[in-house]
């Protein structure tokens, strides 16, 4: 999931649970939110990689919509690794 560029007002253990957040929504508990983050981008981009089913995906894609975030993002589903 892609947010757009930092504007730089948050630590890094900030934007890692802001990521983790999303993934809360979309997992059965927050451990498998956790394991499901394969990498949070902190520095150039905003932005996270996770493993999801394409369940996952789409109801993530809905939570984006829903929220108030005035931030592009971008949902990338890829199919295998």
């Amino acid at each position: 999931m892609y947010f757009g560029e930092h504007k730089g007002d948050k630590a890094l253990h900030e934007i890692e649970e802001f990521h983790q957040s999303y993934l809360y929504g979309v997992k059965q508990t927050e451990e498998e939110a956790t394991a499901s983050l394969l990498y949070s981008y902190k520095h150039s981009i905003n932005g996270f990689a996770a493993l999801l089913n394409p369940d996952e995906a789409s109801k993530l894609s809905g939570i984006y919509k829903k929220s108030s975030y005035d931030f592009a993002c971008h949902v990338y589903i890829c199919s295998s690794f």
